[in-house]
Protein backbone atom coordinates (compact mmCIF):
# COMPACT_ATOMS: atom_id res chain seq x y z
CA UNK A 1 0.00 0.00 0.00
CA UNK A 2 2.85 2.64 1.04
CA UNK A 3 4.31 1.82 -2.46
CA UNK A 4 0.96 2.05 -4.35
CA UNK A 5 1.19 5.59 -2.77
CA UNK A 6 4.19 6.81 -3.33
CA UNK A 7 3.72 5.84 -6.71
CA UNK A 8 -0.09 7.64 -7.27
CA UNK A 9 2.27 10.54 -5.58
CA UNK A 10 5.10 10.97 -7.89
CA UNK A 11 2.60 9.95 -11.14
CA UNK A 12 0.64 13.39 -9.81
CA UNK A 13 3.91 15.29 -8.92
CA UNK A 14 3.59 18.33 -11.31
CA UNK A 15 6.38 18.49 -13.78
CA UNK A 16 9.77 20.08 -13.00
CA UNK A 17 10.51 23.57 -15.26
CA UNK A 18 14.41 23.29 -13.84
CA UNK A 19 15.86 21.66 -16.13
CA UNK A 20 19.40 21.89 -16.59
CA UNK A 21 21.91 21.25 -19.34
CA UNK A 22 24.22 18.22 -18.00
CA UNK A 23 25.97 14.78 -19.60
CA UNK A 24 23.33 11.99 -19.52
CA UNK A 25 25.75 9.13 -19.11
CA UNK A 26 26.54 9.60 -15.76
CA UNK A 27 22.70 9.39 -14.91
CA UNK A 28 23.06 5.84 -17.37
CA UNK A 29 25.92 4.79 -15.15
CA UNK A 30 24.48 5.27 -11.71
CA UNK A 31 21.14 3.71 -13.11
CA UNK A 32 23.61 0.65 -14.09
CA UNK A 33 25.11 0.55 -10.16
CA UNK A 34 22.08 1.08 -8.78
CA UNK A 35 20.96 -2.32 -10.22
CA UNK A 36 24.01 -4.29 -9.68
CA UNK A 37 22.41 -6.11 -6.99
CA UNK A 38 19.39 -6.84 -8.39
CA UNK A 39 20.76 -8.35 -11.15
CA UNK A 40 23.23 -10.83 -9.71
CA UNK A 41 20.27 -11.87 -7.18
CA UNK A 42 18.47 -12.74 -10.42
CA UNK A 43 21.60 -13.99 -12.49
CA UNK A 44 21.69 -11.64 -15.21
CA UNK A 45 24.58 -9.58 -16.36
CA UNK A 46 23.96 -6.04 -17.07
CA UNK A 47 25.99 -4.33 -19.80
CA UNK A 48 26.06 -0.95 -20.15
CA UNK A 49 26.98 0.45 -23.61
CA UNK A 50 27.51 4.23 -22.79
CA UNK A 51 29.92 6.34 -24.49
CA UNK A 52 32.08 8.99 -22.72
CA UNK A 53 31.30 11.96 -24.25
CA UNK A 54 27.47 12.23 -25.21
CA UNK A 55 25.88 15.70 -25.72
CA UNK A 56 24.52 17.17 -22.58
CA UNK A 57 20.57 17.14 -22.51
CA UNK A 58 18.91 19.55 -20.47
CA UNK A 59 17.54 17.06 -17.45
CA UNK A 60 16.26 16.89 -14.15
CA UNK A 61 19.01 14.34 -12.64
CA UNK A 62 16.64 12.47 -10.08
CA UNK A 63 13.24 11.68 -12.32
CA UNK A 64 15.55 11.13 -15.28
CA UNK A 65 17.40 8.55 -12.73
CA UNK A 66 14.23 7.09 -11.89
CA UNK A 67 13.46 6.12 -15.78
CA UNK A 68 16.29 4.58 -16.14
CA UNK A 69 16.18 2.41 -12.95
CA UNK A 70 12.40 1.30 -13.44
CA UNK A 71 13.67 0.33 -17.28
CA UNK A 72 16.36 -1.81 -15.74
CA UNK A 73 14.72 -3.02 -12.57
CA UNK A 74 11.75 -4.05 -15.16
CA UNK A 75 14.11 -6.15 -17.78
CA UNK A 76 16.34 -7.71 -15.29
CA UNK A 77 12.72 -8.79 -13.68
CA UNK A 78 11.65 -10.40 -16.79
CA UNK A 79 14.93 -11.97 -18.08
CA UNK A 80 16.07 -15.84 -17.37
CA UNK A 81 19.61 -16.49 -15.89
CA UNK A 82 22.44 -15.93 -17.30
CA UNK A 83 21.12 -13.68 -19.82
CA UNK A 84 22.21 -10.13 -20.48
CA UNK A 85 20.26 -7.07 -19.75
CA UNK A 86 22.15 -4.33 -22.13
CA UNK A 87 21.91 0.00 -21.80
CA UNK A 88 22.78 1.32 -24.51
CA UNK A 89 23.43 4.84 -25.45
CA UNK A 90 24.27 6.48 -29.09
CA UNK A 91 22.64 9.61 -30.95
CA UNK A 92 20.57 10.18 -33.37
CA UNK A 93 19.65 12.78 -35.73
CA UNK A 94 16.10 13.24 -36.95
CA UNK A 95 14.02 15.70 -39.23
CA UNK A 96 16.79 17.97 -38.30
CA UNK A 97 16.95 17.58 -34.47
CA UNK A 98 19.26 15.58 -32.50
CA UNK A 99 19.03 13.30 -30.18
CA UNK A 100 20.71 11.03 -27.63
CA UNK A 101 18.78 7.49 -27.49
CA UNK A 102 19.11 5.24 -24.64
CA UNK A 103 18.11 1.49 -25.54
CA UNK A 104 17.24 -0.96 -22.82
CA UNK A 105 16.91 -4.55 -23.85
CA UNK A 106 16.38 -7.92 -22.23
CA UNK A 107 16.20 -11.17 -23.20
CA UNK A 108 12.52 -11.84 -21.86
CA UNK A 109 9.19 -12.99 -23.36
CA UNK A 110 8.91 -9.33 -24.71
CA UNK A 111 5.27 -8.11 -24.97
CA UNK A 112 2.24 -9.25 -26.53
CA UNK A 113 0.87 -7.75 -30.13
CA UNK A 114 -2.15 -7.36 -27.55
CA UNK A 115 -0.62 -5.74 -24.77
CA UNK A 116 2.12 -3.08 -26.43
CA UNK A 117 -0.48 -0.48 -26.94
CA UNK A 118 -1.17 -0.12 -23.22
CA UNK A 119 2.28 -0.46 -21.26
CA UNK A 120 2.66 3.07 -20.90
CA UNK A 121 -1.09 3.51 -19.43
CA UNK A 122 -1.78 4.22 -15.79
CA UNK A 123 -2.59 1.03 -13.63
CA UNK A 124 -2.05 -1.59 -16.71
CA UNK A 125 -0.17 -4.25 -15.57
CA UNK A 126 0.87 -8.30 -16.16
CA UNK A 127 3.30 -8.60 -13.35
CA UNK A 128 2.06 -10.11 -9.79
CA UNK A 129 2.40 -7.38 -7.50
CA UNK A 130 2.90 -4.47 -9.95
CA UNK A 131 0.93 -1.37 -10.04
CA UNK A 132 0.82 -0.55 -13.35
CA UNK A 133 2.25 2.94 -12.78
CA UNK A 134 6.03 2.51 -13.05
CA UNK A 135 6.26 2.33 -16.88
CA UNK A 136 3.35 5.62 -17.10
CA UNK A 137 5.55 7.21 -14.47
CA UNK A 138 8.69 6.66 -17.28
CA UNK A 139 6.68 7.70 -20.23
CA UNK A 140 5.28 10.98 -17.90
CA UNK A 141 9.30 11.77 -17.13
CA UNK A 142 10.71 11.34 -20.74
CA UNK A 143 7.80 13.83 -22.02
CA UNK A 144 9.29 16.31 -19.36
CA UNK A 145 12.33 15.89 -20.42
CA UNK A 146 11.04 16.92 -24.59
CA UNK A 147 11.40 13.61 -25.21
CA UNK A 148 9.51 10.09 -25.73
CA UNK A 149 9.63 6.69 -24.73
CA UNK A 150 8.99 3.62 -27.44
CA UNK A 151 8.35 -0.10 -25.85
CA UNK A 152 8.81 -2.76 -29.17
CA UNK A 153 10.30 -6.21 -28.88
CA UNK A 154 13.71 -7.14 -30.71
CA UNK A 155 13.23 -9.72 -33.71
CA UNK A 156 15.91 -12.09 -31.73
CA UNK A 157 13.55 -11.88 -28.95
CA UNK A 158 12.56 -10.04 -25.45
CA UNK A 159 12.03 -6.43 -25.52
CA UNK A 160 13.96 -3.17 -25.72
CA UNK A 161 12.67 0.14 -24.61
CA UNK A 162 14.15 3.46 -26.12
CA UNK A 163 14.33 6.66 -24.67
CA UNK A 164 14.84 9.58 -26.73
CA UNK A 165 15.75 13.19 -25.31
CA UNK A 166 16.57 16.25 -27.70
CA UNK A 167 20.37 17.27 -27.15
CA UNK A 168 20.63 20.54 -25.86
CA UNK A 169 21.56 23.13 -28.24
CA UNK A 170 23.66 26.12 -26.43
CA UNK A 171 22.02 29.56 -27.79
CA UNK A 172 25.25 31.22 -28.35
CA UNK A 173 26.44 28.38 -30.57
CA UNK A 174 23.45 28.12 -32.61
CA UNK A 175 23.93 30.61 -35.61
CA UNK A 176 22.28 31.89 -37.74
CA UNK A 177 20.35 28.66 -38.77
CA UNK A 178 18.45 28.61 -35.56
CA UNK A 179 20.48 25.37 -35.36
CA UNK A 180 19.08 23.56 -37.75
CA UNK A 181 21.94 21.17 -39.50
Amino acid sequence: LTGLMQELMEYGRPPNRELTPAPVEDVLMEALRHNESLAAANGVRLVGRIPDELPPVKLDRDRLLRVFQNLLENAIQHSSPAHDVVLEARVSGTNGKRWVECLVTDSGPGFTNDDLPHVFEPFFTRRHGGTGLGLSIVHQIAEEHGGDIVAGNRPEGGAVMTVRLPVHQDESTRGDDGGRA
